[in-house]
C-alpha cells in the first residue's frame, strides 16, 4: 500500500475515495449506528445490507425533498425608554430625537 501511495496514479486514486465512498461508509455507522452485521452467510450479509443501503437512502431522499425550516427573523423594534429618560433627551436634543415624547 505504502509503494501504491508514493506514485502520483496512486495518491490520485486514494483521494478518489475520500470524495465516494468514506463519507457514505462513516454515515451509516456513526449515524444509523451499524456497526456489525446481525445475520451469518453471504446472502443474508448481502440482504442485510442492502436494507442498511435501502435506510440511508431513504434518509437522504427525505433530507433532500424536506429541507429545515428556518424561522423568520423577527424586525428589531426600539425598545421603549422610561418617560423621564425620554423627557429629558428630548429636551437636550429637540431635533434628533423626535421620536421621544
Amino acid at each position: 500500500m505504502e509503494q501504491k501511495l508514493r506514485t502520483p496514479a496512486g495518491r490520485r486514486r486514494y483521494l478518489r475515495r475520500q470524495a465516494s465512498v468514506e463519507p457514505v461508509v462513516g454515515i451509516i455507522k456513526r449515524v444509523l449506528g451499524f456497526e456489525q452485521f446481525s445475520l451469518r452467510g453471504l446472502q443474508k450479509v448481502a440482504l442485510e445490507w442492502n436494507l442498511v443501503c435501502v435506510a440511508y437512502n431513504l434518509k437522504r431522499l427525505h433530507k433532500l425533498t424536506h429541507p429545515p425550516k428556518q424561522k423568520p427573523k423577527a424586525p428589531k423594534t426600539p425598545k421603549p425608554m422610561p418617560s423621564a429618560v425620554g423627557e429629558l433627551l428630548g429636551q437636550l436634543f429637540p431635533h434628533y430625537c423626535l421620536a421621544f415624547p
